[in-house]
C-alpha cells in the first residue's frame, strides 16, 4: 500500500493533467510526431516534439520511470516543456513492454517493474531508438535525460553506449540497485523486493563510463522512493573512477517534484541548455 501511494504520482506525477488533454493521442496536432522503431525486442514507441519558433540545435530524450501502477504518459508532457524550455526537439520514449495513455504498446517485457527490467536488451533496444533519431534527425548535440528507472537506464546507456550523448542527466536514480531494493523492501514492508530477481545495476559499471562526457545528478532531499544516498553512492564510484559526475541534493523536492516544470527549468539553465 505504501508502495502505491508512494507512486501514485508516477502516474500523475502532479502535473494536474486531469484538465488537459491528452494532445499526444491526437495525431493530427502540430508540434509533435508519434514514430515507431524497429529494435530488437520489436517496435518501439516515441513521441517527438519540436520547439516553436526556433531552429533546433540539440536532441534531449527523455526516459521514464518504472510506473508500476499505470501506464505512464508523464513523458510525454515533460518532453513538451522541454521543447518549449530549450532550443531542442525533445523525444519522450515509451520503454519497452509498457503501454500508455494512448492504448499504444512498446513491443518486449516489462517484467515486474523492480528494477528486473533495466537489461542488457532493453538499454540496447533504447540505443537504437536514440541512434536511429540521431541520424533522421541530422542534429550533433545529444542529451539523454532519465527519471526513476529511466535515470538508471540512461546511466546504463552512458555505460554501454557512450557515443550516444554528449552529456546525460540522471533525476532520482536508484543507481544501486542492491541497495534501491533493500531500501524499497524496508519502506513498503513488501517481501518480494528481496526475492531473487535479475537487473543491471549502474554503480557496477562506472569503469565503463567515457571520462569525458559529463553526467549531471539530480535528487530532492526529501525522495523517500529514490533515497539521496543512492544518487551519492554512483557519484563516489564514478567520481573515484574519474568520470566528469555533479551531483546536487535538490531542497524541498521529492521523488515527483525531482522533475517539476520549476526544477526542470532550474536545471536546464544551470546547464545552458535553456533558451536565452
Amino acid at each position: 500500500m505504501k508502495y502505491f501511494l508512494l507512486c501514485l504520482g508516477l502516474i500523475a506525477t502532479g502535473w494536474a493533467h486531469a484538465q488537459d488533454s491528452q494532445w499526444f493521442c491526437d495525431e493530427t496536432q502540430e508540434g509533435f510526431a508519434t514514430r515507431w522503431f524497429d529494435t530488437d525486442l520489436g517496435k518501439q514507441k516515441a513521441v517527438m516534439v519540436y520547439p516553436e519558433g526556433a531552429t533546433p540545435s540539440r536532441l534531449i530524450v527523455f526516459i521514464h520511470g518504472d510506473s508500476p501502477f499505470g501506464d505512464p504518459v508523464y513523458q510525454y508532457y515533460i518532453s513538451r516543456n522541454i521543447a518549449k524550455m530549450t532550443n531542442a526537439i525533445a523525444v519522450a520514449i515509451l520503454r519497452p513492454g509498457y503501454r500508455d495513455g494512448c492504448g499504444d504498446w512498446s513491443e518486449g517485457d516489462k517484467g515486474l517493474m523492480m528494477g528486473d527490467n533495466y537489461t542488457q536488451e532493453v538499454v540496447h533496444s533504447l540505443a537504437s531508438v536514440i541512434t536511429t533519431i540521431k541520424e533522421e534527425e541530422g542534429i550533433s548535440e545529444t542529451v539523454i535525460m532519465g527519471h526513476s528507472g529511466g535515470a538508471a537506464l540512461t546511466a546504463l546507456l552512458a555505460e554501454s553506449n557512450p557515443e550516444l550523448a554528449d552529456q546525460s542527466i540522471l533525476a532520482a536514480c536508484p543507481c544501486n540497485l542492491a541497495a534501491w531494493r533493500e531500501s524499497m523492501g524496508k519502506l513498503t514492508e513488501n517481501p518480494e523486493w528481496s526475492d531473487p530477481m535479475g537487473g543491471l545495476s549502474p554503480v557496477e559499471g562506472v569503469s565503463q563510463l567515457d571520462l569525458n562526457t559529463p553526467i549531471y545528478l539530480y535528487v530532492g532531499e526529501e525522495d523517500v522512493v529514490t533515497p539521496p544516498f543512492l544518487t551519492t553512492e554512483f557519484h563516489d564510484a564514478a567520481d573515484k573512477r574519474g568520470a566528469q559526475v555533479r551531483m546536487e541534493i535538490i531542497a524541498g523536492a521529492d521523488h515527483e517534484s525531482i522533475v517539476s516544470k520549476a526544477h526542470l527549468l532550474r536545471i536546464f539553465q544551470e546547464l545552458g541548455l535553456a533558451r536565452e
